[in-house]
């Protein structure tokens, strides 16, 4: 994974594009990334198409939005916020009601503001066992299953919201939970 060119200096809502989440399915934790490319394969076999919005979270985002949350809603004093190598931010401004303005507005680039708590610095998102992607197909969608047989996907929506193609998903190893797609709980790569 790359980041955006070096960002530096005080903190504020431009720090939201400074560490992309990852695109690239390489970028998924070894068996989840297998699992994940299986499942793919069956689909894009099946003439699906499919569009990766995110895969891995760099550290250095979930510490821009930990930090931002601990300052703008959890009253952390900016000045005392641990840094991380790579990431020159500053979060003092000068004057707390500035710093935490700035900081408000970096939760709500993320979209993070309506959290109740602090985003975690380790999260699924940063160990690379959490995918966010589209799919879609026109008419009936014929995949092969993990265990070699196919099934037919005619039910709408058409896309990766369909609860059938979870039960497909499922079969290999992948569990959606809401928007995003992570290892099925139980699953251990070995299926």
């Amino acid at each position: 994974m790359t980041a955006s060119p070096v960002h530096q200096g005080l903190s504020g809502p431009d720090w939201a594009v400074a560490f992309p989440d990852s695109r690239r399915v390489a970028d998924l934790e070894p068996a989840f990334r297998s699992s994940t490319l299986r499942f793919f394969k069956a689909l894009h076999d099946a003439g699906a198409t499919l569009n990766v919005r995110a895969t891995r979270r760099p550290p250095q985002q979930a510490y821009l939005r930990h930090w931002a949350w601990a300052i703008a809603i959890g009253s952390h004093d900016p000045r005392g916020v641990p840094p991380m190598r790579g990431v020159d931010i500053e979060w003092w401004h000068g004057d707390l009601r500035e710093s935490r303005r700035a900081a408000q507005e970096l939760l709500e680039a993320f979209q993070s503001d309506q959290l109740a708590v602090a985003p975690a610095l380790c999260t699924k998102a940063t160990r690379g066992l959490t995918l966010e992607f589209g799919a879609g197909w026109a008419g009936k969608l014929n995949v092969r299953l993990a265990g070699g047989s196919k099934c037919q996907l005619s039910s709408r929506p058409r896309d990766e919201t369909n609860s059938k193609l979870a039960e497909v998903a499922a079969g290999y190893g992948v569990a959606r939970t809401g928007t995003a797609w992570s290892p099925r709980a139980d699953w251990t790569g070995d299926d």
